[in-house]
């Protein structure tokens, strides 16, 4: 189910004396892990996929992520921080601009092929 709210807290969290254990998803069959550290004001994305989801997971900094659904051509923005996490789903076009230096990692659907990329240009204007 698509969380419009968009950011996604965790399922389950526990805090004793050792620190803390946060639960950020599960249920879903994740293929790949990428860890990204990004500078501040630099902008990736421009592009959807029509077969793989991404989840995205702010370990430290901030970034504005602008989606359109490309279906409705319906446009969403929204912040996520520290700690946040969020979903993009197929078919969904999306930019992220860094509004701090950022750290994040991404858990993908699918395995990324670069010989046949699910990577489809898609220009979303940032402010």
């Amino acid at each position: 189910m698509r969380n419009m709210g968009r950011i996604i807290k965790p399922n389950f969290v526990h805090e004793d004396d050792r620190g803390i254990l946060r639960e950020i998803t599960r249920g879903h069959q994740w293929r790949q892990l990428n860890e990204y550290e990004r500078k501040k004001g630099s902008i990736v994305g421009n592009h959807y996929h029509k077969t793989f989801e991404e989840f995205f997971f702010i370990i430290k900094g901030a970034c504005t992520v602008k989606i359109v659904h490309m279906d409705t051509k319906k446009e969403e923005e929204f912040k996520a921080n520290e700690g946040d996490a969020f979903r993009i789903f197929q078919m969904e076009a999306h930019t992220i601009k860094f509004d701090e230096d950022t750290i994040f990692i991404t858990l993908l659907s699918e395995n990324f092929d670069s010989n046949s990329p699910d990577l489809h240009p898609f220009e979303i204007k940032m402010d």
